[in-house]
Protein backbone atom coordinates (compact mmCIF):
# COMPACT_ATOMS: atom_id res chain seq x y z
CA UNK A 1 0.00 0.00 0.00
CA UNK A 2 0.77 3.61 -0.51
CA UNK A 3 0.44 6.06 1.82
CA UNK A 4 1.05 9.77 1.75
CA UNK A 5 0.93 12.08 5.18
CA UNK A 6 -0.26 15.86 3.86
CA UNK A 7 0.16 17.09 7.66
CA UNK A 8 -1.97 16.95 10.47
CA UNK A 9 -4.51 14.39 10.32
CA UNK A 10 -4.61 13.95 6.50
CA UNK A 11 -3.32 11.34 4.70
CA UNK A 12 -4.11 9.76 1.08
CA UNK A 13 -4.28 5.80 1.09
CA UNK A 14 -3.64 3.82 -1.92
CA UNK A 15 -4.54 -0.08 -0.98
CA UNK A 16 -6.18 -2.35 -3.10
CA UNK A 17 -6.94 -0.28 -6.23
CA UNK A 18 -8.13 2.70 -4.42
CA UNK A 19 -7.26 6.42 -3.98
CA UNK A 20 -8.84 7.46 -0.36
CA UNK A 21 -8.25 10.73 1.02
CA UNK A 22 -8.74 10.93 4.87
CA UNK A 23 -9.28 14.31 7.00
CA UNK A 24 -8.82 16.98 4.33
CA UNK A 25 -8.60 19.64 7.23
CA UNK A 26 -7.34 23.09 7.28
CA UNK A 27 -3.89 22.22 8.91
CA UNK A 28 -2.75 20.24 5.90
CA UNK A 29 -1.40 20.88 2.68
CA UNK A 30 -1.26 19.41 -0.48
CA UNK A 31 -4.48 17.27 -1.27
CA UNK A 32 -6.47 20.41 -3.08
CA UNK A 33 -5.30 19.26 -6.72
CA UNK A 34 -5.54 15.67 -5.95
CA UNK A 35 -7.32 13.48 -8.68
CA UNK A 36 -8.73 10.33 -9.58
CA UNK A 37 -9.98 9.52 -5.87
CA UNK A 38 -12.42 6.99 -5.18
CA UNK A 39 -13.10 7.90 -1.52
CA UNK A 40 -13.07 10.83 0.90
CA UNK A 41 -13.43 9.88 4.48
CA UNK A 42 -13.93 12.74 7.51
CA UNK A 43 -13.88 11.37 10.75
CA UNK A 44 -15.49 14.58 12.40
CA UNK A 45 -16.43 18.02 12.06
CA UNK A 46 -13.39 19.97 13.77
CA UNK A 47 -12.08 22.04 11.26
CA UNK A 48 -8.09 20.55 11.16
CA UNK A 49 -10.21 17.51 9.89
CA UNK A 50 -12.88 19.06 7.76
CA UNK A 51 -11.82 21.91 5.67
CA UNK A 52 -15.53 22.24 4.11
CA UNK A 53 -14.45 25.29 1.46
CA UNK A 54 -11.60 23.40 0.13
CA UNK A 55 -12.93 20.45 0.09
CA UNK A 56 -15.34 22.18 -2.66
CA UNK A 57 -12.72 22.03 -4.50
CA UNK A 58 -11.81 18.72 -4.06
CA UNK A 59 -14.87 17.43 -5.27
CA UNK A 60 -15.14 19.72 -8.59
CA UNK A 61 -11.74 18.20 -9.52
CA UNK A 62 -12.99 14.45 -8.35
CA UNK A 63 -16.78 14.21 -9.87
CA UNK A 64 -18.79 11.62 -8.10
CA UNK A 65 -16.35 10.79 -5.55
CA UNK A 66 -17.89 8.86 -2.20
CA UNK A 67 -17.53 10.36 0.60
CA UNK A 68 -17.62 8.50 4.27
CA UNK A 69 -18.79 10.23 6.97
CA UNK A 70 -20.85 10.32 10.65
CA UNK A 71 -24.69 11.49 10.30
CA UNK A 72 -23.21 15.29 11.87
CA UNK A 73 -20.30 15.91 8.79
CA UNK A 74 -22.97 14.58 6.30
CA UNK A 75 -25.59 17.42 7.63
CA UNK A 76 -22.74 20.01 6.54
CA UNK A 77 -21.81 18.73 2.94
CA UNK A 78 -23.68 19.82 -0.27
CA UNK A 79 -26.86 18.35 -1.00
CA UNK A 80 -25.06 17.23 -4.59
CA UNK A 81 -22.76 15.59 -2.93
CA UNK A 82 -22.19 11.27 -3.00
CA UNK A 83 -22.67 10.85 1.07
CA UNK A 84 -22.41 7.44 2.44
CA UNK A 85 -22.95 7.52 6.59
CA UNK A 86 -21.41 5.36 8.39
CA UNK A 87 -22.02 4.54 12.13
CA UNK A 88 -19.65 2.91 14.24
CA UNK A 89 -20.24 -0.84 14.18
CA UNK A 90 -20.85 -0.97 10.65
CA UNK A 91 -18.78 -2.05 8.02
CA UNK A 92 -19.09 -1.57 4.62
CA UNK A 93 -17.82 -2.60 0.78
CA UNK A 94 -16.80 0.47 -1.29
CA UNK A 95 -15.59 0.08 -4.20
CA UNK A 96 -14.08 -2.97 -3.30
CA UNK A 97 -12.64 -2.21 -0.11
CA UNK A 98 -14.04 -2.74 3.34
CA UNK A 99 -14.82 0.49 5.32
CA UNK A 100 -15.60 -0.50 9.33
CA UNK A 101 -16.46 2.55 11.12
CA UNK A 102 -14.95 2.53 15.18
CA UNK A 103 -15.47 4.89 17.60
CA UNK A 104 -18.15 6.82 19.22
CA UNK A 105 -17.36 10.39 20.22
CA UNK A 106 -14.27 12.95 20.28
CA UNK A 107 -12.35 12.64 23.73
CA UNK A 108 -13.30 14.82 25.40
CA UNK A 109 -10.85 18.12 25.50
CA UNK A 110 -13.10 19.73 28.28
CA UNK A 111 -16.32 19.60 29.97
CA UNK A 112 -17.23 22.44 29.08
CA UNK A 113 -16.48 22.48 25.67
CA UNK A 114 -19.42 20.63 23.17
CA UNK A 115 -18.20 17.29 22.11
CA UNK A 116 -19.11 16.14 18.98
CA UNK A 117 -19.28 12.48 17.22
CA UNK A 118 -15.42 11.01 15.57
CA UNK A 119 -15.43 8.40 13.82
CA UNK A 120 -12.47 6.08 13.14
CA UNK A 121 -11.89 3.99 9.95
CA UNK A 122 -10.52 0.92 9.49
CA UNK A 123 -9.71 0.54 5.49
CA UNK A 124 -9.53 -3.09 3.73
CA UNK A 125 -9.10 -4.32 7.49
CA UNK A 126 -4.91 -3.17 7.21
CA UNK A 127 -4.89 0.31 8.13
CA UNK A 128 -6.71 2.10 10.75
CA UNK A 129 -7.12 6.17 11.31
CA UNK A 130 -8.84 6.23 14.76
CA UNK A 131 -10.10 10.26 14.63
CA UNK A 132 -9.53 11.71 17.96
CA UNK A 133 -10.05 9.50 20.31
CA UNK A 134 -8.08 6.81 21.62
CA UNK A 135 -12.01 5.20 23.50
CA UNK A 136 -11.76 1.79 20.73
CA UNK A 137 -12.45 -1.78 20.87
CA UNK A 138 -8.76 -3.49 20.78
CA UNK A 139 -8.10 -4.68 17.22
CA UNK A 140 -5.26 -5.96 15.78
CA UNK A 141 -4.23 -3.98 12.16
CA UNK A 142 -1.00 -4.00 10.08
CA UNK A 143 -0.79 0.01 10.39
CA UNK A 144 -1.93 2.43 12.37
CA UNK A 145 -1.72 6.22 11.81
CA UNK A 146 -1.37 7.46 15.48
CA UNK A 147 -1.96 10.64 16.64
CA UNK A 148 0.46 12.28 18.59
CA UNK A 149 -0.37 15.47 19.99
CA UNK A 150 -3.85 18.11 20.42
CA UNK A 151 -5.70 19.17 23.36
CA UNK A 152 -7.67 16.68 24.07
CA UNK A 153 -5.02 13.51 24.44
CA UNK A 154 -1.62 12.93 26.74
CA UNK A 155 0.90 11.72 25.11
CA UNK A 156 0.86 8.60 28.09
CA UNK A 157 -2.54 7.68 26.05
CA UNK A 158 -0.68 7.56 22.58
CA UNK A 159 2.34 5.53 24.07
CA UNK A 160 -0.83 3.49 25.74
CA UNK A 161 -2.57 3.18 22.33
CA UNK A 162 0.38 1.91 20.11
CA UNK A 163 1.01 -0.41 22.76
CA UNK A 164 -2.47 -2.37 22.51
CA UNK A 165 -2.84 -2.25 19.08
CA UNK A 166 0.33 -2.96 18.35
CA UNK A 167 0.80 -3.05 14.35
CA UNK A 168 3.53 -3.61 11.95
CA UNK A 169 3.94 0.04 11.48
CA UNK A 170 2.58 3.07 13.49
CA UNK A 171 3.04 6.36 11.42
CA UNK A 172 2.50 9.82 13.34
CA UNK A 173 -0.34 11.55 12.73
CA UNK A 174 -2.38 14.92 14.32
CA UNK A 175 1.43 16.78 14.64
CA UNK A 176 0.75 20.16 13.85
CA UNK A 177 0.18 21.93 17.05
CA UNK A 178 3.59 20.30 18.62
CA UNK A 179 6.76 22.69 18.37
CA UNK A 180 9.59 20.85 16.80
CA UNK A 181 11.33 20.25 20.32
CA UNK A 182 8.21 18.71 21.57
CA UNK A 183 7.32 16.38 18.25
CA UNK A 184 11.03 15.17 18.48
CA UNK A 185 10.38 14.08 21.98
CA UNK A 186 7.18 12.53 21.52
CA UNK A 187 8.65 10.04 18.81
CA UNK A 188 11.68 9.28 20.55
CA UNK A 189 9.30 7.87 23.43
CA UNK A 190 6.74 6.95 20.47
CA UNK A 191 9.98 4.57 18.97
CA UNK A 192 11.69 3.44 22.48
CA UNK A 193 8.22 2.08 24.40
CA UNK A 194 6.56 0.70 21.43
CA UNK A 195 5.78 -2.94 21.41
CA UNK A 196 7.83 -5.91 20.05
CA UNK A 197 7.77 -5.84 16.36
CA UNK A 198 6.13 -2.75 15.76
CA UNK A 199 8.02 0.02 14.09
CA UNK A 200 7.62 3.77 14.45
CA UNK A 201 7.96 5.08 10.82
CA UNK A 202 7.11 9.47 10.36
CA UNK A 203 6.88 9.73 7.02
CA UNK A 204 8.30 12.75 4.62
CA UNK A 205 5.35 15.09 4.23
CA UNK A 206 3.61 15.08 0.64
CA UNK A 207 6.22 11.63 -0.21
CA UNK A 208 4.19 8.60 -1.11
CA UNK A 209 5.42 5.87 0.67
CA UNK A 210 5.14 1.92 0.33
CA UNK A 211 4.64 0.51 3.88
Amino acid sequence: MLITHLGHACVLVEVDGVRALIDPGGYSTGFDDLLDLDLILITHEHADHFAMDRLATVLERNGGVTIISNAAVAAKLPEEANVLVIEPGETRNVGGLSIEATGAEHAVIHPLVPNVASTGFVLGGRIWHPGDSFAHDARQVDVLLLPVGGPWMRLQEAIDFERSVSPRVAIPIHEAGLSHLHQALHYQLLTALAPEGTSFVPLERGTATNI
